[in-house]
């Protein structure tokens, strides 16, 4: 009351007095400021101010409630917040900043931000922390804990001002689960690039391992395989400091309770008795204080596991680990099965690869009940499927139904052997399109086949249709394109093309010339150019025969001496044309006339040359397939196959002109002990050399098969049916070979029989005696 605050102000004469009321008539405040002073007259006079505060109070009151609010907020947050000055003093903390990093309050405001960031950490400056916030990005580091662990966080921050000093707010988040999942999917696709990269499976499985160990410690890791009929583990993949087993019976060792159960399974010293007690586990192998197992799955089927192992830490891994594991495992089956895949192709590629790079148009593979198992890039494009969509497919999809009958003709077609057809097929969209197919049937593990090369003839029947005047020579052509497929010899193609561009599109002065080896050798020369005119030309040099072999394009030339690459081999040529024989040659036309050649000559040649182009690719093409079906992959000598198609043969004749034929019986001693002991590796070389060896001590005329494993048969012909010559002179090759491989000593066991067209014995019963033979020599030898 004003009579209370009097005696306030008397004591305290001459100093100003402040007091707040409230007044609830107007309902509002007022700062009221009282002093004494003296007045002229001598008298004590009190003199008082009153402010209204009311707005103010209202925003005091308002920014309180705020710094409550934000108090609150501050400690609340589940983000670590730091107050810090611009310089990284820490000034103030929230609890979860505590939590996060294990240090009290007092302490952490001790510190500046510079001593929780380890070294090599990344360190911001608050401007850089304030930019990227207002873009709404965040910025990664790593903390060091009070512990001495490192936590990586996500850090967002904004320069603010606090009683008219710049500070900086700082929000830290706990991100080690997000770093984990990133390092895993970063794991996962180090592995994918390494599957695709990888040369083989044993180059990928040390990759992943290296790959994992950013993860977990992979010092001891192996991937295990389980054999359901032999009841057998296996580590194709296995890098351990203490065991160097790499098989062994699956039993109830914990890697077979994993494959068998389809469980992950932790062990360690601490569960380790409980158990092996529960599971009934027995060791294989040296003891780890760690064990981790993981089933290994193809196709929802356990095939093995993925194992880890410490033998020093009884903490290298835990429950997060085995997620982990279980997702590299997936990977690791993935890519064991597209390993495996790519495997098959490779093969499948290198048997077919240069078959297929021959020609341009499609080519085709059907088994015998008119299913596609085969197809290459061109036969893709020409019907509009995506790679991998032909294969499976049957020929009536391919083929327009008025010219479909079922594969009966397919069939006819592989027991005939080499045939040519006209037909028109469909694209994958329904379009159809007409096709000359050219078929030849073959034999393929066992199973009769049907390789179609089938050319898209489109082009040409639009160009006929359009060119009424060039109508008969495209005639002629169509007919030298039918002779050229009939055609077996590649010689006899040369000529009959270069006689085809003289007499039907007459041109006079025309070469076809043939890459052999580095050169391009002329093969053939029109009648109005001399025998000089024939050449050698090296790809190496400038000129426009190798120009246009490199490049695959037709080139037209129609003023030689402007063209520096032309190098013509007479002065009265002109003009010329170019043009391409595929990736087997060039053939080139002259005239002694300046632009001697319009569109319709050069489009009209590369027909014909096409045509050319495609004869040459299938001579080489059933040249290939041929010898690839009476061949042994490995040694490069007769398979048993065409021994059986041969000795019939050989027989008749035989008869017919009184001629024995001898049969050698051979087997190398020991093989299976150098694979055992070397390798199969080592043993294929063997093989390969035992292959050579007899081709070079036998005759041409005779025949070295591979009869079976590390067994060869000689047939002997038109011998006078001894064999101990011939015997010797192998035993002697094989001695002369061991003192220069005296690593791997190799010898034969031989058998020898003869037939002799009196005797009238099967052939079967004259191999049996040399392979007893054969098998008494090499237990008399021992």
């Amino acid at each position: 009351c004003e009579f209370c605050t009097n005696d306030i102000i008397l004591k305290n004469k001459g100093k100003p007095y402040q007091w707040e009321y409230h007044n609830p008539v107007y309902d509002r405040d007022y700062l009221i400021v009282d002093r004494i002073i003296t007045w002229p007259d001598g008298r004590d006079v009190r003199f008082e101010v009153a402010f209204d505060i009311t707005e103010q109070k209202a925003v005091a009151e308002e920014l309180r409630e705020r710094e409550e609010l934000y108090k609150a907020l501050f400690e609340q947050l589940s983000d670590a917040l730091f107050l810090e000055s611009l310089d990284g003093k820490i000034l103030a903390v929230n609890e979860s900043t505590c939590r996060l990093l294990g240090y009290s309050r007092d302490e952490l405001t001790q510190l500046t931000v510079g001593d929780l960031v380890p070294e090599g950490g990344k360190k911001f400056l608050p401007e850089l922390i304030d930019e990227e916030t207002m873009a709404g990005k965040a910025l990664e580091t790593v903390n060091r804990r009070k512990d001495g662990t490192l936590v990586p966080v996500e850090l967002r921050g904004r320069i603010i001002e606090i009683h008219g000093a710049k500070r900086m707010l700082v929000s830290l988040r706990d991100i080690s689960a997000r770093v984990r999942v990133r390092r895993v999917e970063e794991i996962l696709q180090r592995i994918t690039e390494a599957a695709n990269a990888a040369e083989n499976l044993d180059s990928l499985f040390s990759k992943i391992r290296e790959i994992l160990s950013v993860m977990m410690d992979t010092t001891n890791f192996r991937i295990a395989l389980y054999d359901e009929k032999e009841n057998t583990i296996f580590m194709p993949y296995m890098v351990d400091e203490k065991d160097t087993y790499h098989s062994f019976v699956a039993a109830n060792s914990s890697t077979a309770y994993v494959i068998k159960s389809g469980r992950p399974l932790l062990i360690t010293t601490r569960n380790r008795a409980q158990l092996t007690k529960k599971l009934g586990l027995e060791p294989v192998g040296a003891v780890a204080k760690a064990w981790l197992g993981v089933p290994l799955r193809v196709e929802d089927r356990v095939v093995g596991a993925v194992v880890v192992q410490s033998y020093t830490d009884p903490d290298a891994y835990g429950d997060d680990d085995i997620g982990i594991l279980e997702t590299v495992s997936d990977q690791i089956a993935m890519a064991i099965v597209r390993e495996r895949a790519r495997e098959a192709l490779r093969e499948s590629e290198a048997r077919y690869r240069s078959i297929f790079s021959a020609t341009t148009d499609a080519i085709l593979v059907f088994d015998q009940d008119g299913n596609i198992v085969e197809a290459n890039p061109a036969a893709y494009r020409m019907y509009g499927y995506a790679e991998g969509e032909l294969i499976g497919l049957s020929a009536d999809k391919i083929v327009h139904p008025d010219y479909y009958h079922g594969f009966k003709n397919f069939k006819n077609g592989i027991n005939a052997g080499v045939f040519v057809s006209d037909s028109v097929n469909l694209r994958k969209d329904g379009t159809p399109f007409p096709v000359e197919v050219h078929g030849v049937g073959f034999i393929f593990q066992g199973e009769p086949h049907l390789l179609s090369i089938t050319r898209d003839i489109s082009a040409r029947i639009a160009a006929e249709k359009e060119l009424e005047k060039s109508q008969r020579k495209i005639e002629l052509l169509h007919d030298v394109a039918h002779v050229l497929e009939s055609l077996e010899d590649e010689e006899e193609v040369y000529t009959h093309t270069v006689h085809a561009a003289e007499e039907i599109l007459g041109f006079p002065l025309c070469t076809l010339d043939i890459r052999e080896g580095d050169a391009l050798v002329t093969k053939a020369t029109s009648k109005g150019l001399p025998a000089g005119a024939s050449q050698s030309v090296a790809l190496s040099e400038e000129s426009l025969a190798t120009k246009t072999y490199r490049t695959g394009k037709t080139y037209v030339i129609n003023k030689i001496e402007d063209d520096t690459a032309a190098r013509p081999t007479r002065t009265d040529f002109r003009s010329g044309i170019s043009v391409p024989i595929g990736k087997f040659g060039v053939f080139q036309v002259a005239a002694r006339e300046e632009n001697a050649f319009s569109p319709e000559d050069v489009r009209l040649l590369e027909l014909l040359i096409g045509h050319t182009t495609q004869a040459i690719g299938r001579i080489r093409l059933q040249r290939e397939l041929r010898e690839q079906a009476i061949r042994d992959p490995l040694t490069g000598v007769y398979n048993r196959r065409y021994f059986n198609e041969v000795v019939e043969r050989e027989l008749v004749r035989a008869k017919r002109y009184d001629h024995p034929i001898g049969f050698l019986m051979i087997d190398v001693d020991g093989f299976k002990a150098i694979n055992d002991r070397f390798g199969h590796q080592t043993g294929d070389k063997i093989l390969r050399a035992v292959a050579d060896l007899l081709v070079a001590q036998v005759r041409e005329t005779d025949l070295v098969v591979r009869y079976g494993g590390d067994e060869f048969l000689v047939m002997l012909i038109e011998t006078n049916g001894q064999t101990e010559a011939i015997t010797k002179r192998i035993q002697d090759a094989v001695a002369a070979r061991n003192k220069t491989d005296e690593l791997i000593p190799v010898t034969l066991s031989i058998g020898a029989a003869h037939w002799s067209p009196g005797d009238d014995l099967p052939i079967e019963q004259v191999l049996a005696r040399a392979d007893q033979a054969m098998y008494r020599e090499k237990r008399t030898d021992g």
